[in-house]
C-alpha cells in the first residue's frame, strides 16, 4: 500500500453543526466489482487513516485532505460516503442510530 495512507493526519475537528456532513461508510474497489475491501489486508490500511467507518468530515475538510484522497482514488479505491443534513429534523435519530453498521451484511 502507498506511503501517502500512513501519512501522520492532524486530528479532525467535528464538523460545525451548520453543515453537511460525509460521514464515511464503506472503501470499495474501483473497478466494475464495487467489491467492499473491508475484510481485505488493503483495507486495513486504508482503515488506519482517519478515513475509517463513521468518522464525519465536512466539505472543507475533505478539500483539505485532496491529495491523500485523490492518491487513495489513484490506487482504485472509492470512498462511499453518507450525507448528514445537521438541519433536518430527524437529524438526531440518524447521528444516535447504528452508523457504522448500516447497510452491513459481513
Amino acid at each position: 500500500m502507498n506511503d501517502m495512507l500512513h501519512k501522520k493526519v492532524p486530528q479532525i475537528k467535528k464538523p460545525m453543526s451548520e453543515e453537511i456532513m460525509y460521514v464515511l461508510h464503506d472503501w470499495i474497489r474501483n473497478d466494475e466489482t464495487q467489491e467492499s475491501v473491508y475484510h481485505t489486508e488493503e483495507g486495513i490500511d486504508l482503515w488506519m487513516t482517519q478515513y475509517h467507518c463513521g468518522s464525519c468530515f465536512t466539505e472543507e475538510q475533505l478539500l483539505e485532505d485532496k491529495e491523500l484522497l485523490m492518491g487513495i482514488i489513484e490506487q482504485g479505491y472509492r470512498p462511499v460516503f453518507y450525507l448528514l443534513f445537521p438541519k433536518a429534523e430527524n437529524y438526531k435519530k440518524v447521528i444516535n442510530s447504528d452508523l457504522t453498521n448500516a447497510g452491513r451484511n459481513d
